[in-house]
């Protein structure tokens, strides 16, 4: 995703933006697309709409407190997901490997 701001025109993968349409869709989008890397921002001017963008860019980045919390939850929930499932794969085991043949 690509999303240019200069002063008040805002483009979105080179197609232009209407303020008006910045939805919560579009912007919870834009957050989530921000902390796995994948937008590129290309900024200019003194528009409030720079600043917003670039506030976003700067909170998102590698490195930034966010994306770190954000990568301490995705941790915190697979190592939970690995745990639930442990005790359901040893049980499996145990019931496959009883060593009676009758």
């Amino acid at each position: 995703m690509r999303i240019q701001v200069e002063n008040e025109k805002l483009k979105v993968d080179g197609t232009d933006m209407a303020i008006a349409d910045l939805s919560q869709a579009f912007l919870d989008n834009v957050v989530s697309e921000s902390l796995a890397g994948n937008v590129k921002y290309e900024l200019k001017g003194e528009h409030p709409l720079v600043a917003f963008f670039q506030t976003l860019d700067d909170e998102t980045k590698e490195g930034s407190s966010l994306r770190q919390k954000m990568d301490d939850v995705r941790a915190a929930r697979e190592a939970a997901t690995t745990e639930a499932s442990e005790p359901e794969a040893k049980d499996d085991e145990s019931e496959c490997g009883n060593g009676s043949d009758e």
